[in-house]
């Protein structure tokens, strides 16, 4: 008999889990799996109705939180997610 409500369900939690030091670190990279030309058009069309208002946003709370020393990494974590805001398509968070 399983003691835990997690282990009925056969959902333990300690498996693909992701630590804070490896999504601090995460970058940005090409996903290489798909065609240029239609990831440029759909970042092009993707910049113009909504990305560059995500960017703008991201630079802004990346700003802000910056201000305190514990508020840096998050801010650095808003930088990153600008530059993905900025071009979606085509990229991958690693």
């Amino acid at each position: 008999m399983p003691d835990r409500c997690g282990d009925t369900l056969g959902i333990s939690g300690n498996e693909d889990r992701v630590s804070s030091s490896d999504a601090i670190w995460a970058e940005i990279v090409p996903t290489g799996g798909s065609i240029p030309v239609i990831s440029f058009l759909f970042n092009l069309i993707w910049l113009i109705f909504a990305g560059i208002w995500i960017a703008l946003a991201e630079l802004f709370f990346g700003l802000l939180l910056c201000i305190t020393i514990i508020g840096i990494p998050f801010g650095l974590q808003h930088f990153k997610l600008m530059r993905l805001a900025i071009y979606p398509f085509g990229y991958d968070l690693r």
